[in-house]
């Protein structure tokens, strides 16, 4: 099977290369033309020039030193959102606290920290916790959540 390429765009020192084989399927590559090479003479992403909040930066490393975060922070913040522009800015870019933080849960009456606290209380796994709180769950999966919280009031009323 044999290959053309055909160039479709430039945009900031990339060049978009659409790679089009015999039967007529379509695949794209980028690559860098004006990147500079690496210590070892190769090219690197990072090399790349990278434009964040209006100041053009040379290299991915070049913005990293300026901003004082990491060349993959801003690798990272490129490819997730798009854009870099809120790099560097800490909790005023939209990061809110820890979005992974333990929320409280109450299953029949019976209080707990976090789900993975009452899976561990209750004696299961939380996953089958997170399946039987779920409004999918079914009467047998509720059965057994029901069966769970009694057996955990049990054991907690005689201590």
């Amino acid at each position: 099977m044999s290959y053309r390429y055909v160039k479709t765009a430039t945009k900031l020192g990339q060049t978009l290369y659409t790679k089009i084989n015999d039967c007529g399927s379509n695949e794209t590559d980028q690559t860098t033309d004006t990147s500079k090479p690496s210590e070892n003479g190769l090219t690197h992403f990072n090399a790349m020039p990278v434009m964040i909040r209006g100041v053009l930066y040379q290299s991915h490393k070049e913005a990293a030193e300026a901003l004082g975060v990491s060349p993959s922070a801003i690798s990272q913040r490129l490819r997730v959102k798009g854009s870099a522009d809120t790099v560097g800015l800490g909790v005023s870019a939209g990061m809110y606290g820890n979005t992974n933080r333990a929320i409280p849960i109450s299953i029949f009456g019976c209080e707990f920290p976090s789900r993975t606290i009452a899976a561990e209380e209750l004696g299961i796994t939380r996953s089958q916790l997170t399946k039987w709180i779920s409004k999918k769950a079914s009467h047998a999966q509720r059965e057994m959540l029901i069966l769970s919280v009694m057996k955990y009031k049990q054991k907690h009323a005689k201590l």
